[in-house]
């Protein structure tokens, strides 16, 4: 089941210093994907942050199914939303297996563990992630796309409504970004994702969210958003934007 999201004049500033992300509002119905965009900077993490409970609002709220995601206690937020760090801890003394099963502590009850219904689900996510293989294996003896793909599934072990991922293709090579990007499409669950790249951006993303120093700039359809005066208002840069040589799909190219 898919989540609905809203935010609503959600801003974040720390205690006596510059606001950070300023107000901004936009919705995500049920199955969407929407992709944030912006330079180094920008307050896409921070949304993020924001968006999974780590951060509360200075101001405004972040809903889900019309909840205030606050007004919900952490173990049923971490029942509905799961997310995905660009940067992954290697030291983890903890096996593949092990770490994916994390994603149903939310559901446990006390201390009980190791249920079946549990094993059941943990090993069909390890399937799909094409981990089973790898499933006894320490995550420091992994390579860093296999590692993203663990921790993936320990966010899609927790079965959530709502998908968070922040840069999850960084530092990974082009196949693990283009599989990654490529499983999460066919999950049906809303996502919102942050993402450096403007042309893998826009051919994931319903919408597009465009940040600079804290301020939405653009929010909609990746077609209409990504033109190129708004890339070089957002990014400086300049920017151009090209047909495939096949005729099909436009792609940017980017120049100083």
């Amino acid at each position: 089941m898919a989540a609905r999201l809203e935010v609503r004049n959600a801003s974040w500033n720390p205690p006596g210093l510059p606001t950070v992300l300023h107000p901004l509002k936009f919705t995500l119905e049920p199955g969407q994907r929407l992709v944030v965009v912006g330079p180094n900077g920008a307050g896409k993490s921070t949304l993020l942050r924001l968006v999974y409970r780590y951060l509360r609002p200075s101001s405004g709220s972040v809903l889900i199914d019309d909840t205030d995601i606050w007004n919900i206690g952490a173990p049923a937020a971490a029942r509905t939303v799961a997310v995905v760090l660009q940067e992954q801890p290697a030291e983890f003394a903890l096996t593949v297996a092990e770490i994916a099963a994390l994603g149903r502590v939310p559901y446990r009850r006390g201390i009980v563990s190791g249920r079946t219904g549990d094993e059941v689900i943990t090993d069909r996510v390890l399937r799909l992630l094409r981990l089973a293989g790898l499933r006894n294996r320490i995550l420091s003896t992994l390579s860093g796309g296999e590692r993203q793909r663990v921790m993936l599934a320990r966010a899609l072990v927790q079965e959530p409504d709502l998908l968070v991922l922040d840069e999850p293709t960084n530092h990974l090579d082009i196949r693990n970004q283009l599989e990654i990007l490529a499983i999460v499409r066919e999950l049906g669950v809303t996502v919102i994702c942050s993402l450096h790249d403007l042309n893998m951006a826009a051919d994931f993303a319903d919408q597009l969210l465009v940040l600079h120093k804290g301020r939405m700039l653009a929010h909609g359809d990746a077609g209409e958003v990504l033109n190129t005066s708004l890339i070089e208002r957002a990014f400086s840069v300049r920017a151009r934007r090209r047909r495939s040589p096949d005729g099909g799909t436009s792609y940017l190219t980017f120049h100083l």
